[in-house]
């Protein structure tokens, strides 16, 4: 078809053989994302101006010759990835419907009330939590359990409605490349619609609210229990740190879908290597400063716990 497979030596014979005629792909465009997708269900995001080159060396519109070389080596790498195939069409897969997300935002709302009211009515109490409490190796054996379980229904927000649109992942990774957590890895949600993907990133903390105000309730009803309002305060303190935007986890990817700052770690790191001032570069230095600082926090309880100085 062109000079190029002749005498650039960047093609393999199968990509040869690709050119020679027309090849399609399956593609779709999810809130200005383009992506392709191969036939064993694998989604790769693409460029704008790289679709419409790759659409045009598809459809023959225009020679491979003509393209950048790393244009060439894209399609090269595609091909052999099986997003692209010989003699076949350009078909568009359209993206997930999306939800209505205010509803679910007004019961998680209704939550929040219920959770401060139950605090509100047990005030007194709640002041009393230092004093009633014990604190050693018996309350660590019953609070350690209830936060793991706590931890996996978390997860298990995420990973329920994630299913409906991928396969979600359960792994161990490190916050901020610091902090040891156990993710559900949610990567291929970029696909979906705006208001899918903050769903999937808030469910997890709602299901910490949903839990947190389960233990308030009971401790309206059980305001001798001083450690049922304490579990309500940690699981209720847990989701708000999942929720603090300058850990990349819940908080950090709703903020991004809410305003469209995708890459918003990357670019503000990339800036201060830069040295350019720039909003993801002041992002970048407070995420670095709360990572510290929670660092020295946690191993300054850690070291009062066991007793060294």
């Amino acid at each position: 078809m062109s000079a190029a497979h002749d005498g650039d030596g960047d093609g393999s014979p199968a990509l040869e053989s690709l050119f020679r005629e027309p090849f399609g792909f399956t593609w779709g465009d999810t809130d200005g994302t383009i992506w392709l997708r191969s036939d064993e269900g694998s989604y790769k995001r693409v460029h704008p101006v790289f679709f419409e080159q790759l659409r045009e060396i598809a459809t023959g519109s225009s020679d491979p010759a003509d393209h950048d070389e790393r244009v060439r080596e894209t399609v090269a790498l595609l091909a052999a990835e099986g997003y692209l195939e010989s003699g076949s069409e350009i078909v568009r897969e359209e993206p997930p419907p999306d939800i209505r997300l205010w509803p679910r935002l007004g019961a998680v709302a209704g939550v929040v009330v219920l959770f401060v009211g139950c605090l509100a009515v047990r005030w007194p109490e709640l002041r009393q939590l230092p004093a009633d409490l014990e604190f050693g190796l018996g309350l660590a054996l019953i609070v350690l359990p209830v936060l793991l379980g706590s931890i996996a229904l978390h997860e298990l927000g995420h990973y329920v409605p994630s299913r409906r649109y991928f396969d979600p992942q359960l792994r161990i990774g490190l916050l901020n490349r610091v902090i040891p957590a156990i993710i559900t890895r949610t990567t291929d949600a970029w696909r979906c619609p705006r208001n899918v993907r903050l769903w999937i990133s808030l469910a997890g903390p709602v299901v910490d609210l949903l839990v947190a105000t389960g233990f308030a309730v009971a401790f309206v009803v059980f305001p001798d229990q001083p450690i049922v309002g304490f579990l309500a305060l940690l699981i209720a303190a847990r989701a708000l740190f999942v929720l603090n935007p300058l850990i990349e986890g819940d908080g950090y990817w709703a903020l991004v879908d809410a305003f469209g700052w995708h890459n918003l770690r990357t670019r503000g790191f990339r800036d201060l290597e830069r040295r350019v001032l720039s909003g993801p570069a002041v992002y970048a230095v407070s995420s670095v400063v709360f990572t510290v600082g929670f660092v020295a926090v946690m191993l300054a309880v850690l070291t009062s716990a066991i007793g060294l100085r």
